[in-house]
């Protein structure tokens, strides 16, 4: 059976209808949820992995850099003196991010053969600002 314009009209205006009713009362339901979930995700030390981990779970890391949540912790406690003195030391503006992040951006960036500018759009900053925060950290480690 075929359907008319007007009866698809009808059927998707009751739709959209249906569909902002449910999403308005969620609102009102889980708004403040939703937004203590936020901010708490980004008052993150390493908001470029918390939002890695939130988006997969250990499973993410774990295909990024080889390494699960607990060896990564454990491989940011070796080295978390050097990179910390020697990231956050000079004159000047302080990076935007953080040591474990470049960790994290580094490992990645060892594991897999790709341009600097597929990083860079992965986590979205500048190419030169990327290679040279890797080229950084591996000189300091």
């Amino acid at each position: 059976m075929t359907s008319t314009a007007t009866q698809v009209l009808t059927r998707l205006t009751t739709q959209w209808d249906e569909e902002t009713a449910n999403l308005s009362s969620s609102h009102e339901n889980f708004g403040d949820v939703a937004c203590h979930v936020e901010d708490e995700s980004s008052d993150s030390e390493s908001p470029i992995l918390a939002q890695f981990v939130a988006s997969g779970g250990d499973d993410t890391l774990k295909g990024m850099t080889n390494f699960s949540s607990p060896e990564l912790n454990a491989l940011w406690a070796l080295v978390e003196s050097a990179v910390t003195i020697a990231w956050t030391q000079g004159r000047g503006r302080k990076p935007s991010v953080s040591g474990n992040d470049v960790l994290f951006i580094t490992l990645t960036v060892l594991k897999y053969f790709d341009t600097w500018h597929k990083y860079a759009i992965d986590f979205n900053m500048g190419v030169s600002t990327l290679e040279k925060m890797v080229n950084r950290v591996v000189q300091t480690i």
